[in-house]
């Protein structure tokens, strides 16, 4: 700042004076702020990065263990439904049929029991299968059962004929576990009356009803009966639809 001054007459005098004023640069526009801003962002993108990395690979993991559970989920469903106790007692009835001469039944029963056991190594592979599909296999299931059991029970499958069954797609072998359990625990045991199951399919607006019913004995009573056998077979097919599901 230079400073002049002037006398009584308001004449400049020739000497004059000065102040040197230093203005500091502000912070927001000095080089170490600009430097600390870079390094700061650097610093946020490689925490970003590292954090993606690792939730991705959080999620690559867990999808493999996911795609590993539904693997062995398949596999077991597989194992539950072809199991080796129902190819014996399948191949036991059909040595059964021969022995009495009962060709017709012998037959009959074998071309079933190969349809199925076709039907299932076939869709064992496949994640989904068509229900049509699904309802002709788990009729042949039926079948085999019935004809095994003497004909201890009926059975009756409703369809809707609109066309939309071929469009509707589902795990495979999902429904038999339920039926097993229908006719196993609920019909094996009646006396009084014949058994019947009956299967009934609606197709709605946004999902697929499919009721399976019986006249067995009932949960509470088939209940009692399992309690009172000391040697029983534990069924995991509704557990394992359950997984699949």
């Amino acid at each position: 700042l230079e400073l002049m001054v002037k006398d009584k007459n308001y004449h400049f005098l020739e000497s004059t004076d000065s102040i040197l004023i230093k203005v500091s640069t502000p912070w927001f526009n000095a080089w170490w702020f600009y430097i600390l801003c870079v390094a700061l962002f650097m610093v946020i993108f490689y925490l970003f990065i590292l954090i993606r990395f690792k939730t991705l690979a959080k999620r690559a993991e867990e999808k493999y263990h996911f795609e590993i559970q539904i693997a062995e989920s398949e596999m077991r469903v597989l194992r539950a439904q072809a199991n080796p106790h129902f190819i014996f007692n399948a191949l036991n009835s059909i040595r059964y049929f021969i022995l009495k001469n009962e060709m017709n039944q012998a037959e009959f029963y074998l071309q079933r029991f190969a349809h199925l056991m076709r039907g299932v190594l076939e869709n064992s592979k496949k994640e989904l299968i068509g229900l049509d599909k699904e309802m002709e296999y788990l009729q042949t299931y039926i079948d085999l059962e019935r004809v095994r059991l003497r004909n201890i029970f009926s059975y009756n499958i409703s369809i809707p004929q609109n066309g939309m069954v071929d469009k509707i797609f589902i795990p495979t072998m999902l429904l038999q576990p339920f039926v097993e359990n229908a006719i196993w625990h609920g019909l094996t045991t009646l006396k009084e009356r014949k058994g019947k199951i009956d299967i009934h399919v609606e197709c709605l607006e946004f999902h697929t009803l499919i009721t399976i019913s019986d006249n067995g004995i009932g949960r509470k009573k088939s209940a009692e009966l399992k309690a009172g056998k000391t040697q029983l077979k534990q069924s995991f097919g509704i557990s394992i639809v359950k997984e699949r599901i």
